[in-house]
């Protein structure tokens, strides 16, 4: 428990602490005032050469801080300068960009009119095409037929000559033996007289009879020879004069033939009829017999102008088998004059679907290469199109040129800022203040904007460079003559 002494004590301690306190603080307090006085005097200037000194040094800082602040707003400038021109160039890019893409647009779209009418002319042209091609391969076929026929023909005919020649050698030796035997038994007849006269005599119309026989033999043979030649083959004039000549001279020696029988046959019943004119009868028929024999050669000499009409025929055949042959090379010729037109325009269809192909995929390179220009040009703080731009800059818009010599004097005789510039093209830029505390807009009135768009629209219109002016007419004439021609031919 406390007691009242120990309190007293304490609170005289305290109060005796507090004394202490009061008089070592107001000794303190005293210093520090003192401290503090020196210190301000030693800061700020007292004399008179102090407060020049120190108002040289505040010029002298604000004259740096002036140059740098000038030299930032130079270098602003001519930042704002290169901007613009890159600006300016990039617009004159898009628009170019856009110029190429309306005339890939335009290219695409005549190349595809152009694929049209080619593949509407290559339909229409197609079937008139096989039908040409059918109609040649079916008279191609009628030819190789009527070549076949005809050097089966030739081939009979041949045969028939071959035939008629045999024959011919045949008789001809029959006439020699049997002019021969008509010598040797005339002279037999001489010599034996009258006893034998009548087996001669029979010998004599047995020898007559076989000979008329022979001649109606060989009268038949021309005439089938002569039928199998008129047989649907019509001889050239030579050939048909001669055989003509040759059908009349057989005629008249078959006259004269039968005449000299019908006189033999005479002359055997005046035999009959008289013995004693048998010496006679045997004179007459040696001279009947040397008729014969001459009867027989100029039968001999028809012959050998029925071989030569028979010659001539085959020769005429083979000429007619040559002509057919150059018909039907002729229609080869133009069967593969058909097939290379054919492959002509196929292999037409094939390079303008190339072409196209080609095209197709230059334009979408192009595209490729435009979007990636439009993606680097989107990716910095610029608009989406110069029609923003336009309308963002407001007023109207000098030329580059002047706006660019504009600069450079600026950038060496403006010292202090007072010249507010265009309108910025970011956010950023449109909400800095201008050094002269104006916006960078140049105007507050959204109209008077308005108003300064086309005037600032036509002035970089006339500013940007011109596109390089295709010729259409150059571009038309690929394809279109190409068609012309193919339905031409």
């Amino acid at each position: 428990m406390i007691s009242i002494q120990s309190a007293m004590l304490v609170a005289l301690g305290f109060l005796a602490a507090s004394l202490l306190g009061l008089l070592l603080a107001s000794a303190l307090w005293s210093r520090a005032v003192r401290l503090t006085t020196r210190r301000i005097k030693q800061s700020m200037p007292v004399s008179e050469p102090e407060i020049k000194a120190d108002r040289d040094r505040l010029r002298a800082e604000y004259a740096i801080k002036v140059h740098k602040l000038e030299t930032e707003l130079d270098q602003t400038k001519l930042e704002r300068a290169r901007q613009l021109i890159e600006i300016n160039r990039r617009d004159a890019s898009i628009s170019s960009l856009e110029t190429d893409m309306g005339r890939l647009k335009t290219d695409l779209e005549e190349n595809q009119n152009a694929r049209r009418v080619l593949e509407q002319t290559v339909t229409d042209r197609l079937p008139k095409v096989e039908a040409r091609l059918a109609e040649a391969k079916r008279l191609l076929f009628n030819r190789d037929r009527e070549i076949a026929e005809l050097m089966h023909g030739a081939k009979k005919h041949k045969q028939a000559l071959e035939e008629a020649s045999s024959l011919t050698v045949q008789q001809h030796a029959q006439i020699e033996r049997l002019s021969t035997q008509l010598s040797t038994r005339g002279g037999r007849l001489r010599q034996a007289g009258s006893e034998s006269r009548f087996a001669g005599e029979a010998e004599m119309r047995a020898e007559i009879e076989a000979l008329r026989l022979k001649t109606r033999e060989q009268a038949t043979l021309i005439d089938r020879l002569q039928q199998r030649l008129g047989n649907g083959y019509l001889l050239p004039a030579s050939a048909s004069a001669s055989s003509a000549s040759s059908e009349e001279a057989n005629n008249r020696d078959m006259d004269r033939l039968r005449k000299d029988l019908s006189e033999a046959e005479a002359a055997l019943s005046s035999a009959r009829g008289s013995a004693s004119e048998a010496e006679a009868a045997g004179a007459a028929y040696d001279r009947e017999i040397r008729a014969l024999k001459a009867r027989t050669d100029d039968q001999a000499g028809e012959i050998a102008r029925l071989k030569a009409a028979l010659s001539a025929f085959e020769q005429h055949d083979d000429k007619a088998s040559g002509s057919l042959r150059g018909s039907k090379i002729a229609l080869k010729a133009k069967l593969g004059a058909a097939e290379a037109q054919a492959e002509q325009q196929a292999a037409t269809i094939v390079r303008l679907r190339s072409e196209l192909a080609a095209a197709h995929e230059r334009m979408a390179r192009q595209a490729a290469h435009f979007m990636d220009e439009m993606r680097r040009i989107g990716a910095g703080v610029l608009p989406a199109s110069g029609q923003v731009r336009r309308q963002a800059r407001g007023g109207e818009r000098r030329a580059l040129a002047e706006r660019v010599a504009q600069v450079a004097p600026a950038i060496s005789t403006q010292k202090a800022p007072g010249l507010a510039p265009p309108r910025a093209t970011d956010p950023e830029r449109a909400e800095a203040p201008a050094v002269n505390g104006k916006n960078n807009n140049g105007a507050s009135n959204p109209a008077a904007a308005g108003k300064a768009d086309k005037p600032a629209a036509d002035t970089i219109a006339a500013e940007m460079p011109k596109a390089p002016q295709i010729s259409g007419e150059r571009r038309r004439s690929r394809l279109l003559d190409r068609i012309t021609g193919l339905s031409k031919e």
